[in-house]
């Protein structure tokens, strides 16, 4: 994650968890905690995230393409997720015609010169607990390879 911001600037309570990549201090909205440690357990590794105020939608970060591939990865096969190459939305299995409660964002950004693209999840904060007790049931994406491995991937 991005290393924390002041405290001055969080809006929602929060803890602070370690990133497993960089050993810094990340600063984590209470209700987004327990999904980042379980993306981070199947290694993707992410960038920002919030729990929004109600009516908004809630969202997470990831890194870069590679940890976008992991969490398309281990979200498809439950929540029925569609990505395009333009602009795509997802929705939990079962909804129908209804209009897509997930959203995706794709932003380039700037990584030390380095130019990368990040995936970010948008989807109503009550999905939330439900993607992460899906996580926590997944098996990891490579037996034995802890979430800050550098060969974590699909």
């Amino acid at each position: 994650m991005i290393p924390s911001p002041r405290s001055g600037e969080q809006h929602h309570p929060h803890e602070t968890l370690v990133d497993p990549w960089s050993g810094t201090e990340a600063v984590v909205d209470r209700g987004m905690a327990g999904l980042v440690r379980q993306l981070w357990r199947h290694g993707v590794r992410t960038r920002y995230c919030c729990q929004a105020e109600p009516g908004e939608l809630a969202y997470v970060s990831v890194h870069d393409a590679p940890d976008a591939q992991r969490l398309v990865a281990l979200l498809a096969d439950r929540f029925g997720v569609q990505v395009g190459v333009s602009s795509a939305a997802g929705r939990p299995a079962g909804s129908g015609s209804r209009p897509p409660r997930w959203q995706w964002a794709v932003r380039p950004w700037d990584d030390a010169g380095r130019w990368r693209l990040s995936l970010a999840l948008f989807l109503p904060f009550e999905d939330v607990a439900e993607v992460e007790r899906h996580l926590a049931d997944a098996a990891l994406t490579r037996s034995g390879e802890s979430p800050g491995s550098a060969g974590a991937s699909l």
